[in-house]
């Protein structure tokens, strides 16, 4: 098989890209940078349609068919969307509340993990997904604003996080005992 072109160029997982050349058979795999696409099935000797896979990262296009396989001399490159906060929850919390951040766009696997900040104080994510993270309020966080950044853009929350003080906590006394009017 031979690749002699594709379009588009570039395009977010998900895309359909038609791959054009010759000697493609009848069928056979396609696959970006190593991630293995969809076929949509369409597949002639000379077009073949595939799916930009989730995991996908921009490189080669590579067609894979009984005959050989043949590997694109340009690069597909893939465009991740802006990620998107649609809400968190608990909407209040004290430092160390446990908050799930969903949206759009967080990141894939074995991408770094996103940053978040809770009005500009950075904690830690402990886990996330596409659609999904988890994290806890840090400690020093004030009342505002949740970012979600990842290596393709930031995103801001459309309300604030309300960081609540911290409940008083009783660590001794002194006497153990006495009578009223004794001072402790």
């Amino acid at each position: 098989p031979v690749i002699a072109s594709f379009t588009p160029a570039a395009g977010i997982p998900g895309t359909v890209v038609t791959i054009s050349g010759k000697s493609f058979g009848r069928g056979g795999a396609v696959s970006f940078n190593g991630a293995i696409a969809t076929m949509v099935p369409s597949w002639t000797g000379t077009a073949i349609k595939a799916i930009v896979p989730q995991d996908a990262t921009s490189g080669k296009i590579t067609v894979q068919t009984p005959a050989g396989s043949a590997v694109s001399s340009t690069d597909f490159n893939v465009n991740y969307p802006l990620p998107a906060i649609n809400g968190f929850s608990p909407a209040q919390g004290v430092p160390g509340t446990s908050v799930t951040i969903v949206g759009n766009w967080f990141g894939k696997d074995g991408a770094a993990a996103p940053t978040v900040e809770f009005n500009g104080t950075v904690a830690t994510v402990s886990a996330w997904s596409q659609t999904s993270i988890t994290t806890a309020v840090p400690e020093g966080a004030a009342t505002g604003r949740i970012s979600v950044a990842t290596a393709w853009g930031a995103a801001v929350s459309a309300s604030d996080f309300t960081v609540n003080a911290a409940p008083p906590v009783i660590t001794d006394f002194s006497p153990a005992s006495g009578i009223p009017g004794t001072p402790v």
